[in-house]
């Protein structure tokens, strides 16, 4: 349970928890819909989640876990940049392997 500020409610709390179940859950989407194309599933990118602005609207949350430079938002920064970067690395590979098929 998050450490809450003076003045925060039950909403809040409820808005961060919401915001951090999404995050998780668009990562596990990503990884899912990832493992889908390396099995060759057809699967494209706009099937697959926005990290990037799960995670903008997850630091603009209310949860001072995900303030900088607390180290979850560092290491969630870094979870997005590296997922992000797998699936253009990815979508590139399969669309090259078509390209030559």
């Amino acid at each position: 349970m998050p450490v809450l500020r003076a003045g925060s409610t039950a909403q809040q709390r409820l808005f961060v928890a919401i915001e951090l179940q999404r995050f998780v859950a668009d990562i596990q989407t990503t990884l899912l819909g990832l493992e889908r194309v390396l099995r060759g599933q057809k699967s494209g990118s706009t099937e697959m989640p926005d990290l990037r602005n799960d995670f903008r609207v997850l630091l603009k949350a209310d949860d001072q876990r995900f303030h900088a430079p607390a180290l979850e938002a560092v290491e969630g920064d870094t979870m997005v940049n590296s997922l992000n970067t797998l699936r253009e690395q990815i979508l590139r590979w399969r669309q090259q392997r078509h390209a030559h098929s």
